[in-house]
């Protein structure tokens, strides 16, 4: 009976203090649904903070009408467990606070697979030094010098770098790279190295 009326009564508030009745673990897919669909946004509220199954709020977070509602359900995403959705809304979803909600459960991790793939993306680049600044992992940074999308990320991840592992990377970005600041991180970390041969071809053949 509390689910019919948690679901179909006219009155707001009578949804939304059924709602507060309902044993959650036995109803959680109308909480889902709830969540997603009422059309007042206290009850959407009550129903997505009742919600605990992670696959429903999966859901919800990519689903649902309202912003706040797949906020909401974001904030209570074990983020380990959805990163690549985590991902995927932090760079699509067509509001700045539930793309700002699902980085920070990104970030919180410190996993450096993922850091290394949100360096790659086209997320504001405020994100992109969140992330890359917490990459230590050298493979997945010498993937991000030549990989990511925004210059200044490319820049820091060759920076960060350890040279002597890394010459004939550097050696390559210094000659092909695109914008000026990352060849000349690149050739800095050379000279660092004393590595003169690929500095003399550098000199010979960089047209700048």
């Amino acid at each position: 009976l509390l689910a019919e009326i948690a679901k179909t009564d006219k009155d707001n508030n009578v949804r939304k203090a059924a709602i507060k009745k309902l044993i959650a673990a036995d109803h959680q897919p109308l909480l889902a649904e709830i969540a997603k669909t009422d059309k007042d946004n206290e009850v959407r509220k009550a129903a997505i903070e009742t919600l605990t199954d992670q696959a429903l709020l999966a859901n919800v977070a990519q689903r649902a009408e309202y912003w706040n509602i797949r906020k909401a359900a974001v904030e209570k995403l074990i983020a380990e467990k959805h990163q690549p959705m985590l991902i995927k809304i932090a760079q699509t979803d067509c509001d700045k606070g539930v793309r700002e909600a699902a980085f920070e459960r990104i970030i919180i991790t410190d996993d450096q697979q993922t850091l290394a793939e949100i360096a790659k993306t086209n997320m504001p680049c405020d994100k992109l030094k969140v992330a890359i600044e917490k990459l230590t992992d050298q493979a997945l940074l010498a993937n991000a010098a030549q990989r990511a999308v925004d210059y200044s990320i490319r820049e820091t991840a060759v920076e960060k770098l350890i040279a002597a592992d890394h010459q004939p990377l550097l050696a390559e970005i210094a000659q092909k790279d695109q914008y000026e600041s990352v060849r000349i991180a690149a050739i800095e970390k050379l000279i660092a190295a004393d590595h003169q041969p690929l500095l003399a071809e550098i000199a010979i053949k960089d047209e700048n």
